[in-house]
């Protein structure tokens, strides 16, 4: 929802990614606006790797506000 809300663009869906026969576009190639910070966001929260994505919002909440989990439990 972030990558479309942010580039006007829906991501290419987990299947074509997976099978190579899609890319997904950087969102900082759709929108020079966005920063380093909220790109490296939108692209670990879609991560093939489950392992590799964010596990929970709060996790993903602390990265958007260039925090780490620990400090953001702790606010």
């Amino acid at each position: 929802t972030m990558y479309a809300l942010l580039t006007g663009v829906v991501p290419v869906d987990a299947p074509a990614r997976m099978s190579g026969m899609q890319m997904l576009e950087p969102p900082r190639q759709l929108n020079r606006a966005l920063s380093p910070l909220v790109e490296g966001v939108i692209l670990r929260a879609l991560e093939m790797d489950v392992a590799r994505r964010y596990q929970s919002a709060a996790e993903m909440l602390a990265a958007l506000q260039g925090k780490s989990i620990a400090g953001a439990l702790t606010c």
